[in-house]
């Protein structure tokens, strides 16, 4: 039952990523905040808005790689069969 929920599970785990802060993880709408603020201060966005996208592109390609893991570990003896 877990090998079918896990797909799922990871659109919602990106969801939550990209709309709330995670266990004192800053949120997309956090980081977005934070990161104008400093552009705005300092004239130089290309930098702040770099590192921003960075930060969160870190923070979504680990958790597609442990879901990916997850399914594959979850799937691994499941007879795929021949599609014919």
């Amino acid at each position: 039952m877990l090998r079918h929920a896990l797909p799922s599970l990871a659109n919602i785990w990106q969801l939550v990523i990209k709309d709330t802060a995670l266990i004192s993880v800053t949120g997309l709408v956090e980081l977005m905040r934070t990161t104008d603020v400093a552009a705005g201060s300092t004239r130089n966005p290309f930098l702040f808005y770099s590192v921003a996208i960075m930060i969160f592109l870190v923070f979504t390609g680990i958790s597609n790689m442990a879901f990916e893991s997850a399914e594959r570990r979850f799937s691994r003896h499941v007879d795929r069969g021949s599609a014919k």
